[in-house]
């Protein structure tokens, strides 16, 4: 039988990670609120009246950590470093942006 608990150990690690998402018990049952860091206010819930529901609304929120990740990632390796020097150098465009 699922639940609650269970579907917040599994996914406990990500959601030490990613500080966007957290699980709150509301008047209402479990709720996972986003945060808008940038605006400084929630972004988002989804309340989850069953451990399905929850279930069904970590993975989209995990998927979204992941991208950010590797966006995050990507920006900062060495090599897309070089491409992107590579890209600018040949278009004639060496300034800093």
């Amino acid at each position: 039988m699922l639940i609650f608990e269970k579907v917040m150990e599994v996914f406990k690690d990500y959601l030490t990670g990613d500080t966007r998402y957290e699980i709150v018990m509301t008047s209402h049952g479990y709720t996972v609120p986003e945060w808008d860091s940038s605006a400084n206010t929630w972004a988002g819930e989804e309340v989850c009246a069953s451990p399905g529901i929850m279930r069904d609304a970590l993975p989209d929120c995990f998927t979204g950590y992941l991208e950010y990740k590797k966006i995050e990632n990507s920006i900062l390796s060495p090599h897309c470093c070089v491409t992107l020097c590579r890209r600018r150098c040949a278009n004639g465009n060496f300034t800093n942006r």
